[in-house]
């Protein structure tokens, strides 16, 4: 991966979050400073983790639409059938 093409992705990822910089960074475990630098274009992660980041994302948005569907099932006098 190209390194304004990290840097384009790690600010898009984090701008469909609604996070600021140093919410995200923190979510992460990255020094807030660290991140900056990366969005400054003062410095580049290494190309594994931005693909690492946005496993992270995609995989929690699919846990959550998963929580969603089955609380339709919890729901008291839903029947399954209408849920599907």
């Amino acid at each position: 991966m190209k390194e304004d093409t990290i840097l384009v992705e790690i600010t898009k990822m984090r701008k469909e979050t609604g996070l600021s910089q140093s919410r995200f960074a923190a979510y992460f475990g990255i020094p807030t400073r660290t991140y900056q630098k990366w969005e400054q274009k003062e410095n580049t992660p290494a190309p594994y983790i931005p693909e690492m980041m946005s496993c992270i994302l995609h995989l929690e948005k699919r846990v959550k639409e998963l929580e969603e569907r089955l609380s339709k099932y919890e729901e008291p006098g839903k029947d399954v059938a209408e849920v599907q």
